[in-house]
């Protein structure tokens, strides 16, 4: 892959997480009205708002593997992450339109069953983020600790 077309799949990348932690933020808040519009306690709307930030340090983790290891990250890690960041997004589509459309009939009706899944597919692809940038900084950390063993033997 040439220069320039790592450095533009990078910055796509990191564009993409941005908008990711973007929604991921705002996320909660949506989650937070739910909850309180269908007359759950204060305590449990802010406990499901809690909850619900764990996508955000997914995401952020995410991001600071890719700022930290850019210079030296595999083509492979930089394509997944970039597609993973994408369908991150796209994730949050559904569960922000039933939220905005629905309302409270998203517990009392068919909407929930759909509503549920969408949910998961936005905890999934996150967590996917996460699990990769955590493989790929550990990949990094090694070959790091590795060159500076070697560079000691000499």
């Amino acid at each position: 892959m040439s220069t320039e077309t790592r450095k533009e799949l990078i910055k796509e990348a990191e564009g993409r997480l941005e908008f990711a932690i973007m929604l991921s933020i705002f996320f909660p808040t949506m989650i937070y009205a739910l909850f309180r519009s269908v007359n759950e306690t204060d305590q449990k709307a802010s406990e499901m708002v809690l909850s619900w930030s764990l996508i955000t340090v997914g995401y952020l983790v995410s991001f600071c593997v890719l700022k930290l290891c850019k210079n030296q990250a595999k083509d492979f890690f930089v394509k997944a992450t970039n597609i993973l960041s994408l369908v991150g997004i796209a994730s949050f589509v559904f569960p922000i339109y039933y939220l905005a459309v629905y309302k409270n009939i998203i517990t009392k009706s068919f909407a929930g069953y759909s509503f549920a899944p969408s949910l998961w597919l936005l905890l999934l692809t996150s967590a996917s983020v996460l699990l990769l940038s955590c493989v790929f900084f550990c990949i990094f950390v090694f070959e790091w600790c590795s060159q500076r063993y070697k560079n000691k033997k000499k």
